[in-house]
């Protein structure tokens, strides 16, 4: 059956604006999508940073017990503290632990992440030489922080635990530096003199 000219012009107008209804609904939507891709970049990139497979831990000078360990999740939480899970490779075991780091960077928590955190504290003790069996980290050690400051991408920070006049034996320092562009954290140590108080402040009793 043929079309007048006047129904046929109808008809083609009608199904012109039924298509340009749906290149702008498509148009729309995909916008929404691309801005919630959007936000949720903005909100998780800065913030946090994770690593599917670890690599090895590596370390400082040779006279001395420093630790270089691959971080594994690099978190900014919302009230300013920083949570840092550092996990490597040492003579083929995963070693590693959790590190939060409060606002003001005046105290870090050094929490343990299980069998990987008894296997770092083991091969902390054969570094210091200490003769050790099967230690065990501590659930959660606190320990005051002084903050020292950026040096390029590093944030430096001292540690503290204890006080020599309560318990020599048991008055530790040590350096933890985030180096946040290469993914690392180091776990340096302040003197030799300070290896078995280091050791007893993150062993399990």
């Amino acid at each position: 059956m043929r079309l007048e000219p006047k129904v046929r012009f109808l008809c083609f107008a009608a199904l012109s604006v039924a298509l340009c209804g749906c290149g702008e609904a498509g148009v729309e939507s995909t916008g929404e999508t691309v801005k919630d891709k959007s936000a949720s970049a903005q909100t998780e990139a800065p913030t946090s940073q994770t690593i599917a497979k670890p690599g090895k831990i590596t370390f400082g000078e040779e006279d001395m017990g420093d630790f270089d360990i691959p971080i594994s999740k690099n978190i900014e939480n919302p009230d300013g503290s920083r949570t840092v899970e550092a996990v490597g490779e040492i003579n083929g075991k995963y070693a590693g632990f959790k590190a939060d780091i409060s606002p003001n960077i005046d105290r870090v928590k050094i929490s343990s992440l299980g069998k990987v955190s008894d296997i770092f504290l083991n091969e902390l003790a054969k570094k210091y030489e200490k003769k050790a069996e099967a230690l065990t980290m501590n659930a959660m050690t606190e320990l005051v922080c002084i903050n020292m400051g950026k040096e390029d991408s590093v944030q430096c920070m001292k540690l503290f635990y204890g006080t020599e006049a309560e318990d020599a034996s048991k008055y530790a320092e040590l350096y933890l530096n985030v180096d946040f562009k290469k993914n690392i954290l180091e776990f340096h140590e302040k003197d030799p003199d300070y290896r078995e108080a280091v050791l007893k402040v993150l062993t399990k009793n």
